[in-house]
């Protein structure tokens, strides 16, 4: 990827100082789990809901703790911390480049979930029908989960 840095940087790209801030609010996400934890689905959905205002986030790291929770209840899947920065990056509008096998998946649908509880229309959208249909319902329970 370091081969394409001049071309992001020409596009504007700040990716060292939003890797850092990424990395800091995912770090304070950790602390918001285990807070979490302890609330059950509809308090822990509620709380996604009151967050996501107008079309922003008031706690980024509370926000990424709630959604990395709903997918470990939904789907027996925790996403790493390096998923969540992803997640960060995709709601706040960036570009991220993820390698085969990194779980672009559960990124995605997470990212997804997250702009849509902001109530921003989101489309997924891949070159591969297979995949299409298997995501969407392998992913579908972590959607649900917050009525969307």
């Amino acid at each position: 990827m370091a081969g394409f840095d001049w071309f992001w940087k020409a596009l504007g790209g700040k990716s060292g100082r939003n890797q850092k801030r990424s990395l800091a609010i995912v770090d304070q996400a950790e602390g918001h789990t285990l807070e979490l934890q302890a609330l059950d689905d509809a308090s822990l959905a509620a709380r996604a809901q009151a967050l996501a205002t107008a079309g922003s986030i008031d706690n980024p790291a509370e926000f990424l703790a709630i959604l990395g929770l709903a997918a470990q209840r939904t789907l027996g899947m925790s996403p790493y911390p390096v998923q969540s920065q992803a997640v960060l990056r995709l709601i706040e509008g960036d570009v991220v480049h993820m390698a085969t096998g990194e779980g672009k998946t559960l990124v995605g649908a997470m990212a997804a979930t997250g702009l849509g509880l902001q109530g921003k229309t989101v489309h997924s959208i891949t070159v591969n029908d297979y995949l299409a249909v298997r995501d969407a319902e392998w992913m579908r329970p972590m959607v649900e989960f917050f009525g969307l």
